[in-house]
């Protein structure tokens, strides 16, 4: 499977929201529930899925990735989550930034 930015496809032809796109929400789904996680699709992904319920719509604009809004109760939440991403092999978590809201 292509990774995310080497996607292209034909807005017209292809469904909004790319299969890969799907099978990681899916895999993650289980981390979020078993360390009883809130998350929030947000971003582009958010709009596709929105547009995906009528079947003429189409993005314009094409995404290379998936936004998350995920509320964690403190920092050991915070990495008992991104080690669990990274046991995924659809997650790469990354060591740098990452945005903490209070």
């Amino acid at each position: 499977m292509k990774p995310l930015n080497e996607l292209k496809r034909n807005t017209l032809t292809e469904p909004l929201l790319h299969p890969s796109i799907v099978e990681m929400l899916k895999d993650m789904v289980p981390v979020f529930a078993a360390l009883e996680i809130d998350y929030y699709v947000v971003g582009a992904v958010a709009r596709d899925i929105h547009l995906s319920a009528d079947a003429n719509s189409i993005a314009l604009r094409k995404t290379n990735d998936v936004d998350l809004a995920i509320l964690v109760n403190d920092d050991v939440q915070f990495k008992q989550l991104k080690q669990a991403g990274r046991n995924r092999a659809l997650f790469t978590a990354s060591d740098g930034e990452h945005q903490t809201v209070l």
